[in-house]
């Protein structure tokens, strides 16, 4: 280890890896991109953030309604159970 100026530098016989880990990670993301189960994952997590998407508009357009009608439900089973 090289010390310069209160620094620690890494020990030259460690820096020559480093290339070769550098290039090992890029070829696994080009490996991600050029296989066909890459693209199949990529598109199920865009219908994916539609279809969570589609849910969040339509309760938030519907929220008021939603409430009003989750509230006569379970007033609906506490009458239930009271009464049997």
């Amino acid at each position: 280890m090289v010390r310069l100026g209160g620094f620690q530098t890494v020990h030259k016989s460690t820096d020559k890896y480093r290339g070769k880990t550098m290039k090992k990670a890029f070829g696994i993301i080009g490996a991600f991109g050029r296989e066909e189960d890459g693209v199949a994952l990529t598109e199920y997590l865009i219908l994916l953030a539609l279809l969570v998407g589609g849910v969040i508009i339509a309760v938030t357009a519907a929220g008021d309604n939603l409430a009003a009608a989750w509230d006569t439900w379970g007033t609906f089973w506490n009458q239930l159970s009271y009464t049997g």
